[in-house]
């Protein structure tokens, strides 16, 4: 590096001297007391100085650029974690082992899993929506069960469905100005309705299913007897499913002892042993669900 810089101010005072012989023979030639060749070998002269004062620049250039891998800058900002390599290691160009990993954590990425047919589902939710592109906000619970603070939106859909699981990627992006998310942690990813509706939540325990996987509730009528009614189900939320057909508010849904229960039988609703659960707790935690159906308490058969 020295070298070089030594090197190009050796070629800058040859160039400056032989300019300054160039303009001594021109006025000498104006004055008839020189010939014309002396002058063209001066100016010659000249120019090979001002050629070897461009080389020594890009010599320097290059010992300059040699001297920069010397230091490894990011490409991004952001935190780094454990070094892999100590102090003195030699590293190449191209090599196995990183040095360190940085992960930028002001905004976060959340994959989420989900079926084919809550996808379809979910996006039936926003087809009615004027706008062509909405926000469609994301609330996360972290491990511990506490609701993280800040909300996202979601931000990528896969194209494709996992043959071996039948799921669809998503991704949402969720601020993250405390870095309270690190990288490899596992949430519960909330994605929330489009718009506020009535909703009717049951649990996913009062749900029964077919040989053929359609889904069914026992639910108790005004003569007391066990009626099975077919449902529609919705989007999952919490430990429950929206009920989108089949059910409607104040019907009493029979949460277990299903072996014991058959359609068009006479059952009591004993509400000490097993207490009536209200699904409408469950309903608030939609934005855009104001009431739910009754859950039917625990039946006894009557013989």
């Amino acid at each position: 590096m020295n070298s070089a810089e030594a090197q190009l101010k050796k070629a800058i005072a040859s160039e400056a001297t032989n300019a300054k012989e160039v303009k001594r023979y021109a006025q000498l030639l104006k004055k008839k007391l020189t010939s014309q060749q002396n002058y063209d070998q001066a100016e010659s002269v000249y120019l090979q100085a001002k050629a070897e004062v461009a080389i020594r620049q890009a010599e320097l250039d290059y010992a300059n650029i040699q001297l920069s891998y010397t230091k490894i800058k990011a490409p991004i900002s952001g935190y780094a974690g454990f070094s892999l390599v100590s102090e003195g290691s030699l590293l190449t160009s191209g090599q196995a082992n990183y040095i360190t990993t940085i992960i930028q954590t002001d905004n976060v990425y959340v994959d989420m899993k989900q079926s084919s047919v809550a996808l379809y589902k979910l996006k039936q939710e926003f087809m009615d929506l004027k706008t062509e592109k909405p926000t469609i906000p994301v609330t996360i619970t972290l491990e511990d069960g506490s609701t993280y603070q800040h909300t996202g939106h979601l931000e990528f859909l896969d194209t494709q469905v996992d043959d071996s699981t039948g799921t669809v990627t998503l991704r949402a992006i969720i601020p993250n100005p405390e870095n309270t998310l690190l990288a490899g942690m596992y949430v519960r990813a909330h994605i929330a309705m489009p718009e506020e509706r009535e909703y009717l939540v049951i649990p996913q325990s009062s749900v029964i299913r077919g040989q053929s996987g359609s889904p069914s509730v026992y639910v108790v009528g005004e003569d007391n007897k066990a009626l099975k009614k077919s449902v529609v189900l919705g989007n999952e939320v919490d430990n429950g499913w929206i009920v989108t057909k089949g059910l409607t508010a104040g019907d009493k849904v029979i949460i277990n002892n299903f072996n014991n229960i058959k359609h068009n039988q006479l059952v009591i609703v004993d509400n000490q042993k097993s207490p009536t659960k209200n699904i409408s707790s469950v309903s608030d935690k939609i934005s855009s669900a104001s009431t739910a159906a009754d859950s039917a308490t625990n039946s006894q058969d009557v013989d």
